[in-house]
């Protein structure tokens, strides 16, 4: 799934949920009368948290996100430099090391989903009969 793809279905399951709290609360919550503002300001709490949850669940996914994000990037650092370092090896162990690097790279780069399953057909066609 692309990030873009995940990320309006984290939002549009939050407004789905919200809005089905909305209708749950409205059916179930008795009515307020005209002179009820006790319920009226313990709906508006309930309402404030509910925000503040939310927000702080957002800005936990955003950083977790971003924490991906770099650490992604160290690890394509690292390869690279692991790979120019294997440049003062011999040729057929550098060889080996920049195959190995873009195996590794390949796999990486590869969804999950993909992943799982290429390595079950591996384990169903290795498997001694």
């Amino acid at each position: 799934m692309d990030i873009a793809e995940s990320t309006i279905l984290v939002i549009a399951g939050g407004v789905v949920s919200s809005l089905l709290l909305l209708l749950t609360i409205r059916r179930w919550w008795p009515r307020a009368e005209p002179g009820a503002e006790a319920a009226a300001l313990y709906g508006n709490t309930l309402g404030a948290v509910y925000g503040i949850v939310l927000a702080f669940t957002l800005a936990q996914a955003s950083s977790a996100f971003r924490d991906a994000e770099v650490n992604a990037e160290e690890e394509a650092n690292c390869l690279v430099s692991v790979v120019r370092i294997g440049q003062a090896l011999p040729a057929p162990t550098y060889g080996r090391l920049g195959q190995l690097a873009r195996d590794y790279a390949t796999t990486m780069t590869t969804p999950l989903s993909r992943r799982t399953s290429r390595s079950r057909s591996r384990r169903i066609t290795s498997s001694p009969s």
